[in-house]
């Protein structure tokens, strides 16, 4: 596949990113009415959702509108908050067989399309699945070279489950799953964009982790030159879990360094389990976990693993104790933080069974953020129960926070919330968090979000408005960065400095290779930029070190391969900032 983007898709962003006027903004503005993604008849569920790179998102979900089996659907919503027109209403059909296919997930393929992979009961047993894989075009058709109804990535004997999907970053998809063709292992495969399997790799994957015990409760993270980095919950030392992981490059061989079967993360007495999982911008991940070692209540403890396989010195030998306040904190979710650290968030039950949600700051080396709060930030008090947490970087220093919210009487609605980098919740949003859908019926599995890339959040979930158990829908909504709802994606906040300034990239669209920067300083200080994809990673940071005030000018060639498509450049002068909108080919 080429790295070009199509043209029609290239001149698209191009004259959205050039344009003067205001963007329209399409995004509903309730959180009664929220974003329709599919209301087809049945049960739609299981939904996952991923960056188009160009401001919008893919959807996918399970689909039982046949009424046999679910079949795995997908959707494209635009940048201004419509559905793409190009697609089918009620979206696009991945599989129609007997069988049920279901648990999707889905990511760009950078070209405007997307991959999607699953697990697959098309052989009729109960006890047997499988994992397909397929590639839907941007204009919503199924790829023709690959096969009708996916592309067969493992069908080794036993039971496939818990598809992980990560882009390979050359324009192809690593899919990951637990196996059970031995015991409960891990393994993962690639799959090249022309819809074949790499031949580098075994047939039906290589072994992430193959050994003693079972391993579970898998999640991946990208290590920055295509591969992937894994963490797990592993009974290999006995009944009591600890947590695991390992790396695999992208031509399916263990990273160097990095052990068989993978790294103890920790292995500290008592149960640790259900990690999440975070890049850390420098090829290696932080790990979050809920952790019975003090007896029967839980901790949350985060680790910091390196991209050689080690794990980082400056922290404690089994992670540090992000919080350790009575009761039980549950349900770890982590993301990269400011300056080379990692938040923390949580369910906690300090004040009694009815728990609340709380969040914390360690730096880079392990210790707790002495800006933050010392008894953790209490960013939801709201009564109810609360679940489904994800914390997500905003792009500029703070974090998002997610959550399915029972605060009115057991129904589930969709809320978020804004954390500053000084440790507070933003005075913006609403006290314990912003009602994204509070229609009626139940909203759930906020999970499936993702950072615009603006300071904002595009999330969706599984919605029974309609009243009914068996009539689930999909439903989706942008949170902008002050809070509010609705807006346009490619509404890009400036930063607050007077005088600070950075002029659009010229030329424009730009090669990866050279992106011409042309900005002014108030005064002299300390310079970085920032390449950021539309989901608020880092793919790149270049420090200019202390410039003098006036204009300057500089051609950045990142050293990380940068694709193309719809990314943001960050001019970062103390602690403001300036973004421009990178309309990227090759």
């Amino acid at each position: 596949m080429s790295n070009s983007l199509p043209i029609r898709i290239a001149m698209a962003v191009l004259a959205l990113c050039i344009a003067t006027a205001p963007t329209r903004a399409d995004w509903p503005s309730s959180a009664t009415v929220n974003l329709p993604v599919c209301t087809s008849p049945n049960l739609q569920s299981g939904h996952a959702i991923a960056s188009d790179l160009a401001g919008g998102v893919f959807i996918a979900w399970n689909d039982l509108r046949n009424g046999v089996d679910t079949d795995v659907y997908a959707q494209h919503v635009l940048s201004t908050g419509v559905i793409d027109p190009v697609w089918p209403v009620h979206g696009v059909a991945i599989t129609a067989l007997l069988g049920a296919q279901n648990g999707p997930k889905i990511i760009s393929d950078g070209s405007g399309g997307a991959y999607l992979a699953w697990q697959d009961f098309r052989t009729g047993s109960a006890a047997t699945s499988d994992v397909y894989a397929q590639h839907l075009r941007s204009d919503g058709t199924v790829d023709p070279a690959w096969p009708a109804n996916g592309l067969a990535v493992c069908t080794a004997a036993g039971q496939q489950a818990s598809v992980n999907l990560l882009s390979d970053e050359a324009g192809g998809a690593i899919v990951a799953w637990r196996d059970l063709r031995n015991d409960t292992d891990l393994f993962a495969a690639r799959v090249l964009s022309n819809g074949q399997l790499d031949p580098a790799w075994a047939v039906n994957g290589n072994p992430i982790v193959s050994g003693a015990g079972g391993q579970n409760n898998m999640v991946l993270a990208p290590d920055g030159h295509g591969g992937l980095i894994a963490t797990w919950t592993d009974t290999r030392n006995g009944a009591s879990a600890d947590i695991y992981a390992q790396r695999l490059l992208q031509n399916g061989s263990i990273a160097p360094g990095w052990p068989v079967n993978g790294i103890a993360v920790c292995t500290a007495v008592g149960l640790q389990q259900i990690p999440d999982i975070a890049p850390d911008a420098a090829g290696g991940a932080f790990i979050g976990w809920e952790d019975y070692r003090p007896g029967l209540t839980a901790d949350i403890y985060i680790h910091h693993l390196r991209a050689n396989g080690t794990l980082d010195p400056t922290w404690p030998a089994d992670g540090s104790l992000a919080c350790a306040a009575g009761g039980n904190q549950t349900r770890a979710s982590v993301a990269a933080g400011a300056a080379g650290g990692v938040f923390a968030a949580w369910i906690d039950a300090r004040s009694g069974s009815i728990p609340a949600l709380y969040a914390q700051h360690l730096l880079a080396n392990g210790s707790l953020d002495p800006a933050w709060p010392v008894a953790d930030l209490n960013f939801c008090a709201a009564f109810g129960n609360h679940s489904g947490l994800v914390v997500l970087p905003d792009g500029s220093g703070g974090a998002l926070v997610v959550w399915d919210d029972r605060r009115d009487g057991g129904v589930a609605d969709v809320y978020a919330h804004h954390l500053l980098s000084t440790g507070a919740a933003d005075a913006a949003w609403p006290v314990n968090g912003r009602g994204v859908s509070v229609a009626t019926g139940s909203q759930s599995g906020a999970g499936a979000v993702l950072a615009d890339g603006s300071g904002g959040l595009i999330v969706a979930w599984t919605d029974s408005r309609t009243f009914t158990t068996s009539n689930n829908d999909i439903y989706a909504q942008r949170v902008q960065a002050n809070g509010t709802l609705g807006g346009s994606v490619l509404d890009v906040p400036q930063g607050r400095v007077t005088g600070l300034e950075l002029a659009p990239l010229a030329p424009t669209p730009a090669r990866s290779d050279r992106l011409g920067l042309r900005y002014t300083l108030p005064r002299a200080g300390h310079v970085q930029l920032e390449l950021l994809d539309v989901a608020g990673r880092m793919l790149a940071v270049h420090d200019l070190g202390i410039q003098s005030a006036g204009p300057h000018a500089f051609d950045w060639a990142p050293q990380t391969r940068v694709h193309a498509g719809l990314q943001f450049v960050r001019l970062r002068f103390g602690g403001d900032t300036r973004t421009v909108r990178a309309v990227i080919v090759e």
